[in-house]
């Protein structure tokens, strides 16, 4: 056999060899969970905040200027509810790799006097939160914390700021503004990147889980933790995540469950 044969049959081998393995390889113990929750029952409308400060700014939003608490689509869904993996004290659970490869800061707007969007989550000592000021009026981001120094930072116009938390946080938690009291948003610091937020249609996708059985939490301003079935007490329930797709299907609860509080 002559020396180029010989390299080429090594490389058949080797090419042959990462063929068989590649399946092996591909096949990660990682699955998506997707989801719709949706509300039924009498929806009250939507009411306007009142604008008291920058009038000569603010009040040309005064339409978009609303009590964004509970946002329902048009056909049931409920928009901004939390769900994410709730892990217990001294277990630790598997991060795909993607999530450090693709790492962003998550950001929060202050734009036409309104924070946006209404509800965010990072990562804790893995993502960072900008803070954006794209009004032409100074503004505050304010998030008071429980793990992690409490932040209040007055961002001038056209600027931004961004803030770090090393520890998570156990629920989401509200960022208001101190000059404009209307604004508010919400913040989930997790301990996991495996948070997800539902659409103006109540969709929801987790990607990349961890294949077995977790615990789930589901969170909404206007409830606190959801108890929407007798069995999920303080708004946890158990699933089993399977490689490739999984689904909850979708989840209908009450209208009266998110009734505004006194």
């Amino acid at each position: 056999m002559t020396p180029q044969a010989f390299r080429l049959t090594v490389l058949a081998l080797f090419l042959f060899g990462a063929s068989l393995a590649s399946p092996a390889n591909s096949a990660e113990p990682w699955g998506s969970l997707t989801g719709r929750f949706v509300i039924h029952g009498d929806i009250p409308p939507v009411k306007k905040l009142p604008v008291t400060k920058d009038l000569s700014y603010c009040a040309k939003y005064t339409d978009e200027i609303v009590d964004e608490s509970l946002l329902v689509g048009k056909r049931g869904g409920i928009a901004n509810l939390y769900i994410w993996i709730r892990v217990p004290r001294g277990r630790e659970i598997p991060i795909h790799p993607d999530f450090y490869r693709n790492q962003k800061s998550v950001h929060i707007k202050s734009h036409h006097c309104r924070f946006q969007p209404r509800a965010v989550a990072l990562w804790a000592g893995q993502q960072s939160l900008k803070c954006i000021n794209q009004d032409p009026i100074g503004t505050t981001f304010s998030l008071n914390t429980f793990r992690n120094p409490p932040s209040s930072i007055l961002v001038p116009i056209n600027q931004d700021i961004e803030l770090k938390y090393q520890e998570p946080e156990p629920f989401p938690l509200p960022m208001r503004c101190h000059i404009h009291p209307w604004k508010q948003a919400w913040v989930m610091i997790h301990d996991t990147p495996y948070v997800a937020m539902t659409d103006a249609e109540g969709r929801f996708e987790l990607p990349n889980l961890p294949v077995g059985t977790w615990e789930f939490q589901l969170w909404h301003e206007r409830t606190g933790y959801v108890v929407g079935r007798p069995e999920w007490v303080k708004g946890r329930f158990q699933l089993e995540i399977r490689p490739g797709k999984n689904t909850l299907g979708k989840i209908s609860f009450e209208a009266s469950l998110f009734q505004e509080k006194p």
